[in-house]
């Protein structure tokens, strides 16, 4: 699972459909998280705080936009993506691609992605 930021926007490519509390499990385990802590709690949040209102693209495409000749198209005429941009996120070799919409959730979320580009080399360090 990786996060890129693609000009204002944020986009989730990981290998399978996102379940928040399965996440929160898994990231729990991998960077040793105790049950109950503040940094589980503080970490469950951010999950949320992420993935609550993250729209996966392709199913988007195929329920509601499949007059759009390829997903690609859909991409770049729905989602004024480049094509650039769109390499960028087929390349990235996962399953799903998900827009996480973070000013739906949190104005904190978004100021803390933006307010630092390490920020979000962390969080995708700790998603592996």
């Amino acid at each position: 699972m990786k996060i890129i930021k693609i000009g204002d926007g944020y986009y989730c490519c990981t290998d399978e459909k996102i379940v928040i509390s399965k996440l929160f499990k898994d990231c729990c385990i991998k960077n040793k998280v105790k049950k109950g802590s503040f940094a589980a709690q503080f970490l469950n949040k951010l999950l949320i705080y992420l993935f609550q209102y993250a729209i996966d693209l392709e199913e988007e495409y195929k329920t509601y936009y499949s007059e759009y000749k390829s997903f690609t198209a859909y991409l770049h005429e729905k989602k004024l993506l480049n094509s650039m941009e769109i390499e960028q996120l087929l390349n990235a070799g996962k399953n799903y691609i998900y827009y996480l919409q973070v000013d739906l959730s949190n104005s904190d979320i978004k100021t803390l992605l933006e307010y630092d580009d390490k920020e979000l080399v962390n969080i995708n360090r700790m998603l592996e």
